[in-house]
């Protein structure tokens, strides 16, 4: 992903609680793994689910969705508290 701050952003305002883990050294959810920085949130099914923004996009793993939201809007979150 690209903008991994916007999407945390976009998560927080429709009421995703953004996990804060200092042993990682999280900023407003986000941590900076030297590769990448990354955040967490937990579904309703309590999974763990991870965001990456890579430092260097060439080292996206082969057959990798793109990067960007469709045109068509941003992806089914229904399950998500409203």
């Amino acid at each position: 992903m690209d903008d991994l701050a916007g999407e945390v952003a976009w998560l927080q305002a429709r009421g995703v609680q953004v996990q804060d883990l200092p042993e990682l050294g999280t900023v407003d959810g986000i941590a900076d793994l030297g590769f990448a920085l990354a955040a967490w949130f937990i579904d309703p099914h309590h999974n763990w689910i991870g965001l990456l923004q890579l430092n260097d996009p060439a080292i996206r793993p082969p057959h990798s969705p793109p990067t960007h939201r469709s045109a068509s809007g941003p992806p089914n979150l229904s399950w998500m508290p409203r």
